[in-house]
């Protein structure tokens, strides 16, 4: 076992809970770690299990509630959360999302030689997931090769980790878009 690997019994009692197969580690993150797992229909997932004492729970939940707003091809799909109580170490918040096992775009340009046309598809796919973002009034702010992974089966790119989400309909933008044009305005003034 990986010396990174610290909620692999919380995993494998979530997918026991679910009757899921035997998860395996796949990463970690600075908040989750996260491992793959086969559904009792046979249906590959990724399931990641937050890190209580690195994670702040409202931000978890941002990001889970924001991935749950949007319905585009290009973004990685969620297909269930919750909170697991493990009765010897705590509440654990948790997620199931579509498996992508195609790597990084990171990866990619790293091993692979691509041609313009190839990025631009790459571009295109990316603008739809924007701007899907865009029209559900969030800010993805952490866009960048290794948020960008791909499904085995395609070459596709599918935006991921939305753990800095910016909801632009939320009370506290509102008070902070109000407040920087408070300030941009007396800047102005002076």
């Amino acid at each position: 076992m990986p010396e990174d690997v610290h909620f692999e019994e919380i995993a494998i009692s979530i997918c026991k809970s679910k009757s899921f197969a035997k998860p395996s580690f796949l990463g970690a993150g600075a908040f989750k770690e996260a491992y793959s797992t086969v559904t009792s229909g046979g249906f590959a997932v990724a399931l990641k299990v937050f890190d209580p004492n690195k994670c702040n729970l409202f931000r978890a939940e941002r990001e889970i509630e924001a991935m749950r707003k949007c319905d585009c091809p290009f973004i990685a799909k969620i297909y269930d959360w919750g909170k697991f109580n493990n009765n010897n170490n705590g509440l654990y918040l948790y997620v199931v999302e579509e498996y992508l096992s195609g790597g990084t775009l990171t990866d990619r340009l790293a091993s692979v030689r691509h041609d313009v046309i190839c990025f631009c598809n790459y571009g295109s796919a990316l603008l739809n997931a924007v701007s899907h973002i865009r029209d559900k009034s969030l800010v993805h702010r952490d866009i960048k090769p290794d948020n960008i992974i791909f499904r085995s089966d395609v070459d596709v790119p599918i935006l991921v980790d939305f753990g800095l989400v910016r909801d632009l309909k939320s009370v506290t933008s509102h008070r902070l878009i109000s407040a920087a044009g408070s300030l941009y305005s007396s800047l102005r003034v002076s």
